[in-house]
């Protein structure tokens, strides 16, 4: 997998938000709503040849499907994918991922998933886990209610595996979690992570607009996933998988 950028920028300091699809696309629709808001800027993007053959058009643009942006002023970047990355090459996906926050020296990773429990809890506000564990200290100083027991799968996790592997502890990655229910997607879970995002990096997204713009975004997001999912069939590989499941 590669992480190709084509603006040189100094990253060192820079807080990184990825949002890879997970159940409900929270994380995707999520950061594809802040990066508009922040007028990010699209700065580069991932690549492997063995990730499912399929380019987005955007605004009459021919664009990769896992992009990153940046925003100089507010020392941002923003990872948005819009496919899910096949369940064997998540292992390489993390290396790839945990090589570029190390190397850059990126500050603090939040990464936004969806999930779904076995219990009832509170479906209005974001939960979250923090590596290393001192980071709960922050995640709770804002409101956000750290998970005790579960288990997570995903690109988050796979970064945090491999820092673990590398007994790497001088990243910190921020876990924020949404409640969702697996048949809807609802704006509502955009919302609840992004003023998540707010509190911890002490900015101002405006959500004003989200519910108004989501049927939209969703309707974008979907068919860009679907197409994903039938390229990757094509390929006999395995199909979009919501990779981010959670148990607690």
């Amino acid at each position: 997998m590669k992480i190709k950028l084509f603006k040189d920028i100094n990253l060192k300091g820079y807080d990184l938000i990825e949002g890879f699809p997970s159940p409900g696309l929270v994380g995707t629709m999520a950061v594809e709503y802040l990066i508009d808001k922040l007028n990010m800027q699209n700065i580069g993007f991932i690549y492997s040849d063995r990730f499912p053959m399929i380019i987005s058009i955007h605004n009459g643009t021919i664009m990769p499907p896992i992009r990153i942006y940046a925003s100089e002023k507010l020392k941002l970047l923003a990872i948005l994918s819009e496919v899910a990355i096949p369940p064997e090459l998540l292992y390489i996906a993390g290396r790839s991922l945990k090589r570029f926050i190390v190397d850059n020296k990126i500050d603090k990773t939040i990464s936004i998933v969806g999930f779904m429990i076995s219990r009832d809890i509170d479906r209005n506000k974001a939960y979250g886990i923090g590596f290393p564990k001192d980071l709960n200290k922050d995640l709770e100083s804002k409101g956000i209610e750290v998970i005790k027991e579960g288990a997570f799968t995903g690109v988050n996790s796979a970064i945090i595996n491999n820092l673990l592997l590398d007994d790497y502890s001088n990243v910190k990655i921020y876990n924020i979690m949404v409640p969702i229910i697996q048949e809807l997607i609802d704006p509502k879970y955009a919302e609840i992570a992004i003023k998540a995002v707010n509190d911890l990096l002490d900015i101002n997204i405006d959500i004003t607009e989200l519910e108004k713009e989501s049927k939209l975004l969703n309707e974008k997001i979907r068919e860009v996933l679907n197409k994903s999912k039938q390229a990757h069939e094509n390929y006999k590989r395995v199909g979009i998988t919501e990779h981010n499941q959670m148990y607690g």
